[in-house]
């Protein structure tokens, strides 16, 4: 009996030692995974928009617009824009979906959380993500302005 409650104390006290082990690195070397935050590296390129992901499946942390909480669609729209035009094309894939998910934010009869939105602004936001995940720049820039003009 005296066996079995030392195993046990010895197993409880090594739990927590294991879980506090350093974070395993990105397959593509990038840095610690499972820090959340600070210890993922920023990616100044569009991730996890093609289909199929040829690397790792986890996204790098993309950087965000500074924009103010009080940041409408039409100003993550410009953000990802000025991005593009950077060469920041993860910054504008962040814009661009912070813009996406400003615009589908919307009130519904619960009868009707079913149904797909169908807003032109969100078509062009789509259509503009896909050409980040394409490295079409100029149509994204394109898709952008359309959405700007919708708005």
């Amino acid at each position: 009996m005296r066996l079995i409650i030392l195993t046990t104390v010895a197993l409880v006290a090594a739990v927590p030692a294991l879980a506090q082990q350093s974070p395993a690195s990105l397959s593509n070397g990038e840095g610690p995974v499972g820090t959340g935050g600070a210890g993922v590296p920023l990616s100044k390129k569009p991730a996890n928009l093609a289909p199929l992901p040829s690397g790792s499946v986890i996204a790098p942390r993309l950087p965000s617009p500074s924009l103010g909480e009080n940041a409408t669609a039409k100003d993550y729209l410009k953000a990802a824009r000025t991005a593009i035009s950077q060469g920041e094309l993860g910054m504008a894939q962040e814009a661009l979906e912070r813009a996406e998910t400003w615009v589908l934010d919307r009130s519904v009869r619960p009868s009707q959380v079913r149904n797909q939105i169908t807003d032109p602004v969100v078509e062009e936001i789509s259509d503009a993500l896909r050409a980040l995940a394409a490295n079409n720049a100029a149509e994204a820039q394109r898709r952008i302005d359309a959405a700007l003009g919708k708005l």
